[in-house]
C-alpha cells in the first residue's frame, strides 16, 4: 500500500515539475505573441511558490519515516491554493487554467480515498466563490483573457461558478468512485496470489462477486472428493448432482461456458429445487463456471498412438478434451461416455472444480442487470491462482511424492521397503522388488531435449502403475529409474509381472520414439526375491542384490528381465557381508 502510494506522489511531482515549465513557456508565447495583458509578476510569483514547494515535497519524500498520507493531504491542500491564485490572475472563469481543476480532482482520486477526495472537491469550489467575490469586490487586481478588466457581473460570474462547481463535484465523485473500483480490483488480485488454499482462493472470489453484484444471494457448489458430482449445502439445504447426468449444471461445470437459467423454462429437478428451496425469491439465475488455466490439448500432452484416427482431439484445437464428444481417451477407448468422462475427472488436464450460483434477478425496473462479460473475464484472470492452488492441494496430499511423476519418492519407499520387510519377517511372507531402467534414456534426451524426457518419465511411470497389482508401490528410484515392490510374492508370479511391465513399455508409442535405440522405448528389469532365512534378507542387501540383477540386464543388451541368483555375488563388489 505505501509502496504504491510513494509511486504515485513521485509521479505527481515529476507532473508538477513539468507543469511549472510548461505554464511558464506558454505564458511567455501567449504575452508576446497573442497580445494577452496578463499579469507576469504575481504569475511568476505563484509558479515560484509551486517550485518551492514541489522541492520541499520530494526532500521529504525521500524520507521513509515520514507518513506518506499527511503528505499527499499536504501536497493536495496548497495545490488547491495554488491554482485558485493562478486562475485569478489570469482571468478568473474566462482563465484556461480552470480546467486544471478537473484534472487536480482525478489525480486526488488517485491518491485519496473517496471521503477525501469529495472534501477537496468541496474546498475547491469554496476558493473558486471566494475567487467570485473577491474579483467583483475588485479587492485584489487581476486580469482576464481580453485584457485588464475590472469588477465583473457578479451574476454570470456566479452561474459560471455554479455550472463549474457542479462539473468538479461529478469529475470528483466519479473518479473516487471508478478508483475506488480499480483499487479493490487490484487489491483482490494482489491477495489472491498470497493464496494458494483453494477453499481460500474460492472464498475470496465469492466475496468479489458479491461486491461485483451488490448482494449475498450467491453460493459455491464444488465437485465432490470422488469426483463424481456437484454438491451444494447452503442454509441446511444440501444438493448432489451427478457430473455423468446431462443438465445445466454439468453442461456449464465440462463447457466452462456461463449460463442464464430462468424460472419460467425449468427442464430438471435441479433447476427446480434451486428456485424453490435454495433461492426461492429468484427469477434469473447466472451459472459461473470456476476452472482452473487451460494447458495444452491432452493429445499433444500425453501424445497418444499416432495412428489413432477415432481420437476427436487430433483435428481439434478445443483444450477441454473432457468436452469433445468420443470415447477415445490416452490410448485406450472406453467403453461409452460416462466411462470416458470418469478418466477425464482423475486427469490432470482436467480443470473445471465447481460452478458458482448467482441470483442475478433485476430488484428494480431501472436497475442495473448483471455484468456477466465482468464476471467472466474476472473468472478467467483468477485462474491460473486456482491451478496453483489444486497442485498445491495435490501436493500436499501426497506430501512424499516425486514432483514429475507423482510416484512415491526414494525416501517414503525405503520407509514403506522397511514396514513391509518387518511385516514378512513376522508372517513368514515373501516379498519382490524391482528397479526398473529406460535404457538409453540419455541419447533420447540428447536428440530431444529434457522436457521431452520428462514427458517420457511421466509416460513410463503410468504404464508402470497400470501394470502392477494394486498392492504393490512404485517409486522414483533415481534420474531414469523406478523401484517396485511387491509383497508376498513368489519368485514366478514376480518374473511374470515383470515381463508384462518390460512388453507394456515396449508397445506403447511414446513421442518421437524414433530417436531412441531401436527405433522404440525399452526398459531394462532387475528383479529380486527376498526369502525368510536368506542371507540378502535385509534393506541394504536386497537393493544391491536388485541393483546386481539390473546391471547384469544392462549388459546383455537391455530390454530384459533378470532375477537376482547368488551367482552374481561380487560382480558389482557385492559380498556375503555386505
Amino acid at each position: 500500500m505505501e509502496t504504491e502510494l510513494k509511486s504515485r506522489l513521485r509521479r505527481l511531482i515529476n507532473l508538477r515539475w513539468a507543469g511549472c515549465i510548461g505554464i511558464f513557456v506558454i505564458t511567455n508565447i501567449t504575452k508576446e505573441y497573442a497580445g494577452l495583458k496578463i499579469q507576469i509578476v504575481p504569475f511568476y510569483a505563484i509558479l515560484g511558490f509551486i517550485a518551492l514547494y514541489n522541492g520541499y515535497f520530494y526532500l521529504t519524500l525521500r524520507q521513509r519515516k515520514k507518513d506518506l498520507m499527511k503528505n499527499a493531504v499536504r501536497q493536495v491542500f496548497v495545490d488547491c491554493f495554488s491554482l485558485t491564485a493562478a486562475v485569478y490572475f489570469s482571468g478568473g472563469f474566462d482563465s484556461p487554467f480552470l480546467y486544471l481543476f478537473l484534472l487536480h480532482i482525478v489525480i486526488i482520486a488517485g491518491l485519496l480515498p473517496k471521503a477525501w477526495t469529495l472534501g477537496f472537491s468541496a474546498i475547491s469550489i469554496t476558493l473558486l466563490f471566494a475567487m467570485i467575490i473577491t474579483k467583483n469586490l475588485n479587492s485584489i487586481r487581476h486580469a482576464s483573457i481580453e485584457g485588464i478588466n475590472e469588477a465583473g457581473n457578479f451574476i454570470i460570474d456566479a452561474k459560471y461558478g455554479l455550472v463549474f462547481a457542479s462539473a468538479l463535484l461529478l469529475a470528483g465523485y466519479f473518479a473516487a468512485y471508478l478508483n475506488e473500483r480499480l483499487y479493490r480490483h487490484r487489491i483482490f488480485f494482489s491477495r489472491l496470489d498470497k493464496s494458494i488454499v483453494l477453499d481460500d482462493v474460492i472464498e475470496k472470489i465469492k466475496n468479489e462477486l458479491s461486491f461485483l453484484a451488490g448482494h449475498e444471494d450467491i453460493f459455491y457448489m464444488p465437485i465432490d472428493k470422488d469426483r463424481v458430482s456437484l454438491v451444494c449445502n447452503n442454509g441446511g439445504i444440501s444438493m448432489s448432482i451427478p457430473l455423468c447426468e446431462k443438465n445445466v449444471f454439468t453442461d456449464v461445470l465440462l463447457s466452462c461456458e456461463t449460463h442464464l437459467l430462468e424460472n419460467r423454462h425449468v427442464i430438471s429437478e435441479y433447476e427446480n429445487r434451486l428456485f424453490e428451496e435454495f433461492l426461492p425469491r429468484a427469477t434469473e439465475i447466472t451459472v459461473f463456471p470456476v476452472r482452473g488455466a487451460f494447458m495444452a490439448r491432452c493429445y499433444d500432452f500425453f501424445e497418444c498412438h499416432a495412428n489413432a484416427a477415432e481420437c476427436p482431439v487430433l483435428d481439434s484445437n478445443d483444450k477441454r478434451c473432457w468436452n469433445v464428444s468420443g470415447t477415445y481417451c490416452k490410448g485406450k477407448t472406453a467403453g461409452n461416455v460416462r466411462e470416458k468422462l470418469m478418466r477425464c475427472v482423475y486427469c490432470d488436464m482436467f480443470v473445471p472444480v465447481g460452478v458458482f450460483i448467482v441470483d442475478s434477478t433485476r430488484r428494480r425496473y431501472f436497475g442495473a442487470g448483471i455484468d456477466i462479460n465482468a464476471y467472466d473475464y474476472m473468472l478467467e484472470s483468477v485462474s491460473y491462482v486456482i491451478s496453483n492452488a489444486k497442485l498445491h492441494a495435490k501436493i500436499n496430499e501426497i506430501p512424499e511424492a516425486d514432483p514429475l511423476t507423482g510416484l512415491v519418492s526414494k525416501r517414503t519407499f525405503y520407509r514403506l521397503l522397511a514396514d513391509e520387510m518387518k511385516r514378512a519377517q513376522r508372517y513368514s511372507r515373501n516379498l519382490g522388488l524391482f528397479i526398473i531402467d529406460i535404457d538409453h534414456l540419455k541419447k533420447y534426451n540428447d536428440v530431444n531435449g529434457h522436457a521431452q524426457g520428462d514427458i517420457l518419465l511421466k509416460s513410463a511411470a503410468d504404464i508402470i502403475s497400470e501394470s502392477v497389482r494394486s498392492v504393490d508401490v512404485v517409486g522414483r528410484y533415481g534420474g531414469d529409474e523406478f523401484i517396485v515392490l511387491l509383497p508376498e510374492t513368489e519368485k514366478e508370479e514376480a518374473k511374470s509381472i515383470a515381463e508384462r511391465i518390460r512388453y507394456a513399455v515396449e508397445d506403447h508409442r511414446f513421442p518421437r520414439a524414433e530417436h531412441s535405440h531401436g527405433g522404440k522405448v525399452t526398459v531394462s528389469i532387475g528383479a529380486v526375491i527376498a526369502c525368510m532365512g536368506e542371507f540378502l534378507f535385509t534393506r541394504r542387501k536386497i537393493i544391491r542384490s536388485a541393483e546386481d540383477a539390473l546391471y547384469n540386464a544392462r549388459r546383455m543388451g537391455g530390454n530384459r528381465v533378470v532375477v537376482f541368483d547368488k551367482g552374481m555375488l561380487g560382480q558389482r563388489g557385492h559380498t556375503n557381508d555386505d
